[in-house]
């Protein structure tokens, strides 16, 4: 099936999770914002399955000083 991740269109295999997704591409979620189809995606729902034609945003937070 196809997403898009940040623009980007990208294969997903049928079943996989959020979380997987983002793993399998070496994305963090470690101080990351995640949107799904333009809602954000709590933590506990990570592991909730891709959808074809999903819209995937990350946003990574990054400290400075």
């Amino acid at each position: 099936m196809r997403i898009t991740l940040n623009d980007e269109p990208v294969e997903a295999d049928e079943g996989s999770s959020i979380s997987s997704v983002l793993a399998l591409r070496g994305i963090p979620l470690e101080n990351s914002a995640v949107e799904r189809n333009g809602e954000i995606v709590e933590r506990d729902r990570l592991g909730d399955a891709v959808q074809d034609g999903d819209r995937i945003i990350i946003v990574r937070f990054v400290g400075g000083g």
